[in-house]
């Protein structure tokens, strides 16, 4: 009797090893695999003992889609394997800044001559072969600015994998220039400037000419240099074409009326002022806020 327990319990544990080295491991696939290298291991496509890992695919330069299937025959069914099929998207072949640019371009079509696009990011790997490329060019529109445009890569009609790209778009734009040096301090007058286009990204620099004469120069100001707001006085006493009191005194005699500065003054500038009552132009000297004396 104990033989033959003995034998049971001996013939049992063979048999629970047999049976147990006969139960395949499970891997989950990955749905895309991007590489780096035109070799694939097991080990990019699941996560894996290291030491059961071995090359599945050693020269992959297109495009690939891996059925579970195909993949078991490759392993003879030595794993199970679950998950869905799964996208091989091989990135090593380098697509430069100006190819970039170039593909760009050429599908926006756009007017050189009032535009200029320059490409921020950094070269980008596409797969050798069986693969379709598409630009994206809803943020794409003609205004200035950084813009993220998409570059979406297809396969079998699917979009597989998406570059979000950075763009600096240019309007060609009218500034006014400083052209000499001007010192601090000094009142700007038509003399001082002058109109050149430039390519730009910044609506915000535009300043109007009324802006610029007759205010005054807050620190020194290069020549050839682009004129924004922070290079002057923007406070004036009076403002160009805003309405002002006109004071009249002479001895006890005091009188008062309207009228338009026709130029911008600071305390004790002169500045021209159209009457109201007669448009008789007149010179006065800026006192206040809104108030010019003719003396």
């Amino acid at each position: 009797m104990k033989l033959q327990n003995f034998i049971f319990q001996f013939c049992f544990a063979i048999f629970f090893v047999f049976s147990v080295s006969l139960i395949s491991e499970t891997i989950y696939l990955r749905p895309k695999v991007f590489l780096k290298k035109p070799s694939l291991y097991l080990s990019d496509l699941a996560k894996i003992d290291r030491a059961k890992d071995r090359e599945i695919f050693s020269n992959l330069k297109e495009v690939k889609k891996l059925s579970k299937s195909e993949l078991s025959d490759i392993l003879k069914d030595e794993f199970e394997i679950r998950g869905t099929d799964a996208v091989l998207i091989p990135l090593f072949i380098p697509y430069t800044n100006s190819e970039i640019l170039d593909s760009l371009e050429k599908e926006i079509n756009f007017d050189k001559s009032k535009w200029r696009i320059s490409y921020l990011g950094d070269e980008i790997y596409l797969p050798e072969e069986n693969l379709e490329v598409k630009w994206n060019l809803q943020n794409a529109k003609e205004n200035s600015g950084q813009k993220l445009i998409s570059l979406d890569l297809f396969f079998e009609k699917e979009k597989i994998h998406t570059y979000r790209l950075k763009f600096l778009f240019e309007e060609k734009k009218t500034f006014y220039f400083t052209k000499s040096d001007i010192p601090k301090g000094k009142t700007l007058t038509k003399e001082d400037i002058f109109l050149k286009e430039i390519f730009s990204s910044d609506s915000k620099k535009t300043i109007e000419l009324e802006k610029i004469l007759d205010h005054q120069a807050v620190s020194n100001i290069a020549a050839n240099t682009l004129i924004e707001k922070k290079h002057l006085n923007q406070t004036k006493l009076v403002e160009r074409g805003s309405e002002v009191d006109i004071v009249y005194l002479k001895g006890n005699l005091f009188v008062k009326g309207r009228g338009i500065a026709k130029n911008s003054a600071n305390e004790g500038e002169i500045v021209k002022v159209s009457s109201l009552s007669n448009h008789q132009l007149i010179s006065a000297r800026a006192m206040e806020k809104g108030v010019v004396v003719v003396e």
